[in-house]
């Protein structure tokens, strides 16, 4: 009975000239924005590649210099994108993917593509994710309005359960009806996103960018079911097709719109930034302090004592200059540590605020585990942010590391050559797996699966008080 019914729905729904349009009109939107997606993201790596490979050639290509004015000259270093991101750039547009590495400093990032956008690109971009994640329920709603509500207005509803059909099974035949319907509109889209992912690859796709590309279309799955089984309960639940309308598009607004507008104020409010003047002032007064890295020099100085055996800090084979340098860079690679550390851990609570928005927005739920699969969530760019910091603080210990001991004890000129500058480390950055990208989003996967629970019981409620009449 459920897969006639379910049938019966499916070839209705397809003869819908309504359905049709909109669902034309929602799938060519996510086309245009799987293609505009494969498209960035295949300019951006391949920008990429040639400032990757220029900037080698530019640190190398350096004449003879002492190893701390290397150290100042500095490098860029670039942040990879997943393949993930070309469906949901999450916040990749406004926190930059360069950043300058060098002594003294842990500079911010640039090349933000937001500097560069236009007013209505800042209005809002057309992204795969705009498209499931609101347009796609909205076209759920506008599919699924009168389902049961129309029928009931136009007194089918009362001939159909005449025929002695159960409530439960003729709405779960309603549903799977629907569901094929919508597989069936957005399955071309599908193949045209899977071939931007593959277009847009950088070498080869890894077992973890399938992962985090099955997941990622599994929670969207989750998130539509969850729409589905929610309108047609409503559309049940109301006495008219109208009413179930402006009820559906109040929610829609609520869960996509409003609310996550809302929980954005009040973390803001609740966890204000410090302010990027404020946060440069703070470090220059702090590393203006008198005799900032004294301890640091003191430290170092006591440790290679005891490497070369001897009781005195001038007695030491190395050269004082390197040593008060990279002093001075210990000491300030803690300053960074908890200067920056208390500016990110108060993201991280706004953050978190938002996240709680989950249990009330199944919109707020799929956005942060979207853009946590995608690569392209705060999370991820902090954990950039972290590993370019340790490959600058690398290059600084080698670099000072050589003046210290090959530099002249008596002060006198010191020049290293091109065979220093090729054995720096390159930077090589490894984003978090997966199951750590899920881990970190426990709290939205669980409203997820509460919301999954939550809407089916809703239809089940709404067909045992089905009304007829």
């Amino acid at each position: 009975m459920i897969t006639v019914i379910a049938r019966h729905e499916f070839t209705a729904t397809l003869r819908d000239g309504r359905f049709r349009l909109c669902a034309a009109l929602v799938g060519l939107l996510l086309a245009a924005a799987l293609l505009a997606g494969w498209s960035f993201q295949r300019d951006l790596a391949a920008r990429r590649a040639a400032a990757v490979r220029h900037e080698h050639a530019h640190w190398i290509g350096q004449p003879d210099k002492n190893p701390h004015s290397a150290a100042h000259y500095g490098l860029h270093v670039f942040k990879p994108r997943l393949s993930p991101a070309l469906l949901d750039p999450g916040i990749e547009p406004y926190v930059g993917s360069v950043v300058w590495l060098e002594a003294h400093n842990q500079n911010d990032f640039t090349g933000k593509p937001a500097e560069d956008a236009t007013a209505a690109q800042r209005f809002g971009e057309l992204t795969a994710v705009l498209v499931l994640q609101l347009l796609l329920p909205l076209l759920i709603i506008v599919n699924c309005f009168g389902t049961v509500a129309g029928e009931r207005e136009r007194g089918t509803l009362r001939q159909v359960f005449a025929l002695g059909v159960s409530p439960a099974r003729w709405l779960l035949g309603k549903m799977f009806g629907q569901a094929a319907a919508l597989t069936l509109a957005v399955v071309p889209a599908v193949v045209v996103g899977s071939l931007a992912v593959w277009l847009a690859r950088e070498g080869t796709l890894t077992s973890g960018t399938w992962l985090r590309l099955v997941l990622f279309a599994a929670v969207h799955l989750v998130y539509l079911a969850v729409f589905l089984a929610g309108s047609l309960a409503v559309s049940a639940l109301a006495r008219t097709s109208r009413a179930s309308l402006v009820i559906l598009l109040g929610l829609w607004t609520l869960n996509g719109l409003l609310l996550p507008r809302a929980a954005i104020e009040l973390a803001a409010r609740l966890h204000p930034l410090t302010s990027p003047v404020a946060v440069r002032e703070e470090l220059r007064m702090r590393f203006g302090a008198p005799d900032f890295h004294l301890a640091e020099q003191r430290r170092l100085e006591a440790e290679l004592m005891g490497r070369f055996g001897v009781s005195r800090p001038e007695d030491l084979p190395v050269n004082s200059r390197g040593l008060f340098l990279q002093a001075g860079e210990e000491a300030g690679n803690r300053v960074f540590d908890d200067v920056f550390g208390r500016l990110f851990d108060r993201i991280e609570a706004q953050n978190d605020l938002v996240r709680s928005l989950a249990w009330i927005a199944p919109f707020q739920a799929v956005r942060q585990v979207s853009q946590s699969l995608a690569g392209t969530d705060f999370a991820h760019h902090r954990d950039f942010i972290g590993a370019a910091e340790q490959h600058r603080r690398l290059l600084q210990r080698e670099l000072n590391g050589d003046l210290i001991f090959n530099g002249p004890r008596d002060g006198s000129t010191y020049l290293a050559d091109a065979g220093l500058w090729a054995k720096m480390p390159p930077f090589v950055y490894h984003p978090p797996s997966p199951s750590a990208a899920l881990r970190a989003q426990s709290v939205s996967l669980l409203a997820l699966a509460l919301w999954l629970m939550l809407a089916p019981l809703l239809l089940v409620r709404a067909a045992r008080t089905l009304n007829p009449l």
